[in-house]
């Protein structure tokens, strides 16, 4: 039995999720390759499980916890926009990439997706912030978008609509056209063949600027998650685990590294990684090379980001989490 820290497990698991090959990763832990694989999914199952990590927070039927997540939307945008005051938060979908699932499911033709490849759908929806408040990954590839969604926890809650303390202040949550419009959620104006009006182009405008934050933060996802560079060798039953783990650990970096700056919030998952790269008033983002230096710090103490105060935050956090 290999006597390894809770420090070296919790990199074990990092550098999976990275990308790294199980291979590689138990030769530099000193480890066997089976007990590599045993100590990763035991380590993705503890975090799954610990609600103090990155959980998905999103209530719809909290008046306060709406009206916080709409001030932040209206913090971090342009005086002139009308509609960030009633965002919530933002939803869409998400491709991730899986090999054929032949052997684990009754009909591995479910998981063919329109893209062209076998895949899991997920569901994501994040504030301002790219924090993600609910993420679902429990549909095929073929599913559609709204159906992907219908299958969600608190669906039934948005559809219904979502009420603030001000009852006179309509709250909501932005999609695009691959969603049905109610009384919780918005979508945009379908082009018509004489075009659209001056007013329902300018709603769709302000509506896809909103809805630019979850697509940057599915962006941030894929870049700083190595393991999503190649499609995912497993089934679609572990490939989930794995997809809720990261979209958790994702949440975990950005409560330790505060708020994006309002100048930083509509730019692309790219513009804001070389942005931090170039300065130094913002966190060090996260990627697979901290990862692959933190495996051969075995007290656990390689720092993974920088607050804004400049104080460190580690990984030995959650070590001590998934003891």
């Amino acid at each position: 039995m290999y006597d390894l820290t809770p420090a070296a497990k919790l990199s074990m698991t990092l550098r999976f999720l990275a990308g790294g090959v199980l291979h590689d990763i138990h030769r530099d832990h000193g480890c066997s390759f089976s007990c590599a694989r045993k100590v990763i999914w035991k380590t993705i199952a503890a975090i799954l499980e610990n609600e103090d990590i990155g959980s998905f927070d999103f209530d719809p039927r909290d008046p306060d916890y709406l009206d916080q997540k709409s001030d932040l939307f209206r913090s971090r945008r342009l005086n002139d926009d009308v509609l960030a005051p009633h965002v919530v938060g933002a939803v869409d979908g998400l491709a991730i990439r899986i090999s054929n699932p032949v052997g684990h499911v009754d009909n591995p033709v479910d998981y063919f997706s329109r893209k062209g490849f076998f895949a899991l759908n997920c569901q994501g929806l994040c504030d301002v912030n790219r924090r993600f408040l609910l993420f679902t990954c429990n549909s095929p590839g073929s599913s559609h978008d709204s159906v992907a969604f219908s299958l969600s926890q608190h669906y039934q809650d948005i559809q219904q609509g979502l009420v603030g303390t001000d009852s006179t202040k309509p709250l909501f949550i932005v999609g695009d056209n691959a969603y049905s419009i109610s009384l919780g959620l918005l979508t945009p104006f379908s082009r018509r063949r004489n075009g659209l009006s001056i007013q329902q182009d300018a709603f769709n405008y302000y509506l896809s600027s909103c809805r630019a934050v979850i697509e940057c933060a599915f962006g941030m996802l894929i870049q700083r998650w190595g393991i999503f560079w190649r499609r995912l060798n497993l089934s679609p039953e572990a490939a989930s685990r794995v997809i809720i783990c990261c979209a958790k650990l994702h949440n975990f970096i950005l409560d330790f590294e505060g708020p994006i700056g309002a100048d930083r919030i509509f730019e692309s998952g790219n513009e804001y990684q070389n942005h931090l790269h170039q300065t130094t008033d913002h966190p060090e983002p996260l990627g697979p090379s901290s990862f692959v230096a933190f495996a051969g710090a075995a007290n656990g103490s390689c720092p993974i980001g920088r607050t804004r105060n400049g104080t460190s935050c580690t990984l030995l956090t959650i070590s001590e989490i998934t003891k």
